[in-house]
């Protein structure tokens, strides 16, 4: 591979785009690659929960198996096992009732599962928080109406949300506001935002994005593609967050960014903007390793940790998702993850205390688009739970991208 790049005659660089260089070339020398860990394993098949649980199974019975477990620090090693098996295996009861429920109520298994799954998620992580503790939900939920308008979500100071927040962000759930409105919630949620604008009439506050990572053959770039861009030029602390680590440049910055990208032509790109690193890596190396990784795990560790506040794991066919900050003056992350596991929970509150705002027959939008998101929600929700517990990352491709 280095010495393929070698030969190559560029007059000009500019963000990996030679502009001299022919396109077959520069495709040759690109990496198409979710922005998750090194440690992900990409699967080609469509994302399916049997797969997701046979893997947190192997965790929770298989000994021996998990770095994660061995790793975590315990008088007795033992007990942080068998509690992680405990949540584990409650996890999968709940999420399985779910699959047996239909509508909206379904929201209260698939909770109860996602609250197991972070229990053991924050285990290894610190098992002091959760061995011999009575945990709270850590949330509360207002809804003094049926009507979508009056609902809020309350973070709590202790308990497992605050947890799993600080966990995830790196910064304490203090940083949230006292309330949440559900809006702020569902929006985030890319599965179901077709039927939430259908329903509500408002934009999304994620979007998607595609990552390769392109080269010269002296540097290496990693490029983002972001759909429905101006969501994130309309927040003002999001804008500011992306803008010190990227430029912004239209997608035809590359000529064929349908190619680049490996994505279909049918795909307009007209609320897309292409995003470059203001500085590049260099891979010339006499051994051929960083020519032909690209130094990938280095970009990837960098910039997933540069866009913690905003990323969220990869579903689909996307590479990630960013979400723009909660507040317009200050920068308060809620990603796409966290913002689902608390529409589950609200979801769940409303169907044991407010039924009749699930009623069909009574709200008939609102009931029809909460059935709607409940089923779409919970796989993307499990996938980023075990995420979360597994050694690795898996990144279904239900469809390769050439």
């Amino acid at each position: 591979m280095s010495d393929i790049a070698a030969e190559f005659d560029f007059s000009m660089r500019s963000h990996g785009i030679a502009l001299e260089m022919q396109q077959s070339n520069y495709l040759n020398n690109r990496i198409c690659r979710p922005l998750v860990s090194a440690q992900a394993t990409l699967v080609l098949e469509s994302a399916n929960a049997d797969l997701l649980w046979d893997q947190l199974r192997r965790v929770a019975y298989v000994p021996g198996c998990s770095k994660r477990l061995a790793g975590t620090n315990w008088p007795d090693p033992q007990v942080v096992a068998d509690e992680l098996s405990a949540f584990i295996s409650q996890a999968e009861v709940y999420y399985r009732a779910g699959e047996e429920t239909s509508g909206p109520s379904a929201a209260l298994q698939y909770y109860y599962s996602l609250l197991n799954l972070a229990k053991a998620e924050l285990l290894l992580w610190r098992p002091d928080a959760i061995i011999n503790q009575k945990l709270t939900h850590g949330v509360s939920a207002v809804h003094a109406t049926g009507n979508f308008e009056d609902w809020r979500v309350k973070p709590q100071r202790g308990g497992v949300f605050p947890l799993l927040y600080e966990k995830r962000m790196g910064v304490p759930s203090s940083h949230l506001p006292g309330e949440i409105n559900p809006d702020q919630l569902f929006s985030r949620c890319l599965e179901s935002g077709m039927e939430y604008i259908q329903v509500r009439g408002k934009t999304l506050q994620a979007v998607p994005l595609y990552q390769t990572i392109v080269t010269d053959g002296t540097y290496s770039w990693s490029h983002l593609l972001i759909e429905g861009y101006g969501v994130i030029q309309q927040n003002k602390p999001s804008w500011d967050l992306v803008r010190e680590i990227f430029e912004e440049l239209p997608p035809l910055h590359h000529g064929n960014p349908w190619q680049v990208f490996a994505l279909s032509s049918r795909l307009s790109l007209d609320s897309f903007a292409l995003l470059i690193p203001c500085d590049g890596k260099y891979v010339r190396s006499g051994d051929g390793i960083h020519i032909g990784n690209l130094r990938l795990p280095e970009w990837e560790e960098e910039l997933a940790a540069r866009l913690r506040p905003m990323l969220g794991h990869p579903h689909g066919y996307f590479d990630g998702t960013l979400t723009v900050s909660l507040s317009d003056s200050e920068f308060v992350g809620l990603t796409s993850d966290l913002a689902r596991y608390l529409s589950v929970y609200l979801v769940s509150s409303l169907i044991r205390y407010r039924p009749s705002a699930l009623d069909l027959r009574l709200n008939p939008d609102q009931a029809w688009y909460l059935a709607a998101f409940t089923r779409q929600a919970a796989l993307p929700a499990l996938q980023s739970a075990a995420n979360e517990i597994l050694d690795n990352e898996f990144v279904f491709l239900d469809r390769v991208r050439g």
